[in-house]
């Protein structure tokens, strides 16, 4: 039986992430952007630092490994960031599920500098926050963000996206903009605003919720 509607995921999904779609539709998945992960030139070392993906965690990890122990607080975004930082050891300080309340809420802490694991494209809110507060921060680059030529051919009537760089890429590709566009959050939403007429955001910034958005829009 052939499914009635098509979606396009712009991230490769794990084989339990497809299962949580609702049988009636069709998945298909690629990787819209790949990651390079590049060695930290780390100048010093503050009392704090924050990660805002898993990508900054893995790269962190795989060159920089001993100078978290250094760190008298690791903040970051996400409980998936969270788990894998402490999954490998690492205790985290706080975590919060968007970059501006992680920030709003080191401003309220005896913090007076951080180093910010990020890569090169990143959104301001964190640093202009903290640096309005008088917050020194060193932000360190620990990977690169980019583009693959993907076009798409067939028809889909939804595609998802998990992150505002997923949506450049699918875009600069020439990709349709006819279908809905179910975003992981506010950030990618509001990029996805600029070429979709359509945009939905998940309840929370994680993959699954993603699924369970499309899952309740179409069944």
């Amino acid at each position: 039986m052939k499914s009635e509607f098509q979606i396009l995921s712009t991230k490769k999904l794990t084989d339990w992430q497809r299962g949580l779609f609702n049988q009636s539709l069709a998945i298909t998945d690629t990787d819209f952007i790949s990651i390079e992960y590049i060695q930290a030139n780390i100048k010093n070392t503050p009392s704090a630092v924050i990660f805002t993906s898993q990508n900054a965690v893995v790269s962190v990890l795989e060159f920089n490994t001993e100078n978290l122990f250094n760190y008298d607080n690791i903040f970051c975004v996400g409980d998936k960031t969270k788990s894998l930082l402490e999954t490998n050891g690492f205790k985290v300080t706080h975590c919060e599920k968007y970059g501006v309340d992680l920030a709003n809420f080191i401003v309220n802490q005896q913090v007076k500098e951080v180093t910010f694991f990020c890569g090169d494209i990143r959104l301001d809110e964190i640093p202009a926050k903290l640096v309005a507060n008088n917050i020194r921060v060193q932000e360190v680059i620990v990977y690169k963000t980019l583009q693959k030529n993907i076009n798409v051919t067939d028809n889909f009537d939804g595609v998802m996206f998990f992150s505002p760089s997923g949506v450049k890429s699918y875009i600069a590709a020439k990709n349709d903009v006819k279908p809905k566009a179910f975003c992981i959050g506010t950030t990618t939403a509001l990029t996805a605003s600029e070429y979709f007429k359509d945009v939905l955001v998940s309840d929370n910034p994680t993959i699954e919720d993603v699924i369970h958005k499309v899952n309740q829009y179409y069944v």
